[in-house]
């Protein structure tokens, strides 16, 4: 037996707990068993939520206001979401003890995961269950982009291995405070925080004005990459083009004499260095070789083991005279396709022996 409620109409009445409890603001036939709805009423304050995996509703169970405080202790459970004053953000389970209107009220956070959440109160006696109500609720389908955004200033950088293009995560500002870590990715480049190292994943924490940041260093190869932002198993993503990184100058070295002789056996190795006020040049970049006499103005010679820049900016080639009749001096070039950067060196081109 259990005392439930302790007084109506100024006599006590000792109930039997879902067969003979009064319900709420009155007697009742003692010959008669209450529903459970007279003993414990459960209600939800929407019928539905966004599956976003922060969005709210309140949950509230009503008791008799005179019931007794050792049954005043309400347990509330959900099969999906959970509640967050709970032992944990993500409890799934938290006991409430009803004020003095007989009202428990406790906030249920909706699941990142669309489906329908039963959510139970119960009251017990020890370890078993006096009265027991449950609700369901729904979690819907939302957008990714009603939970978080990226924002770039540009779509595109150049490849230099240097330059740097700030990505914002911009979250909704109703996310609670342990749901602000944003996941930052990329599949070309790396990325950094301030001034650290870079990496292909990095998590930044979103600050009062709800924005997180992240560096996007380019990489030294064109090509398209794809940066993303995950959030609480939301995830966004934009795509980024990494442009080929032309030379701002360039110098051009031969190794060895300036002073070459007519013969295909004459080898002369080139060497062309690029350089960026930001960076370095895009890896591969093609060079375009040519040698002319300077009184003839013909060509001279021939080029192989044409080989584009690498890492650092340099490219290199092998030239040789051949039997070319032209004698003095030769300008050596390298030109850069797509841009009026070059370099030149001179040579002079004797007889060969005798």
């Amino acid at each position: 037996m259990l005392v439930l409620f302790s007084r109506c109409r100024s006599r006590a009445i000792l109930i039997a707990l879902l067969t003979a409890v009064l319900p709420f603001g009155g007697c009742t036939d003692l010959n008669t068993p209450a529903s459970p709805g007279e003993v414990l009423q459960l209600t939800i304050s929407l019928p539905s939520l966004p599956a976003d995996g922060f969005s709210t509703a309140q949950v509230t169970a009503q008791i008799d206001p005179t019931t007794d405080e050792r049954y005043r202790d309400i347990i509330f459970t959900t099969t999906l979401g959970s509640f967050p004053s709970g032992t944990s953000t993500q409890a799934r389970s938290i006991v409430v003890t009803a004020n003095s209107d007989g009202r428990a009220v406790v906030t249920l956070r909706s699941s990142n995961q669309t489906g329908t959440a039963t959510i139970s109160a119960e009251i017990r006696d020890g370890g078993e269950v006096k009265a027991s109500q449950s609700a369901n609720i729904a979690f819907q389908a939302v957008a990714s982009t009603n939970v978080i955004n990226i924002e770039l200033p540009a779509a595109e950088a150049p490849a230099d291995g240097a330059s740097v293009l700030p990505v914002f995560a911009r979250i909704n500002n109703d996310l609670p405070q342990d749901l602000r870590e944003v996941v930052f990715s990329t599949t070309v480049g790396t990325l950094s925080i301030g001034t650290g190292g870079g990496a292909s994943s990095v998590q930044v924490r979103a600050g009062s004005d709800n924005v997180a940041t992240v560096n996007l260093v380019s990489p030294r190869s064109p090509g398209n990459g794809v940066v993303s932002a995950t959030l609480n198993g939301f995830s966004v993503r934009r795509t980024v083009v990494f442009t080929q990184a032309y030379p701002d100058r360039a110098a051009v070295s031969l190794s060895g004499s300036l002073r070459l002789t007519a013969t295909f056996a004459t080898k002369a190795f080139l060497t062309v260095r690029l350089f960026r006020d930001v960076g370095t040049v895009s890896r591969d970049t093609n060079i375009a070789w040519e040698a002319f006499d300077n009184t003839t103005g013909s060509p001279v010679g021939l080029f192989s083991g044409v080989v584009p820049t690498d890492l650092q900016g340099v490219a290199t080639a092998e030239w040789t005279p051949g039997n070319t009749p032209d004698r003095g001096t030769t300008t050596i070039t390298a030109r850069v396709p797509g841009t009026n950067v070059f370099a030149s060196v001179v040579v002079e081109i004797i007889d060969p022996p005798k």
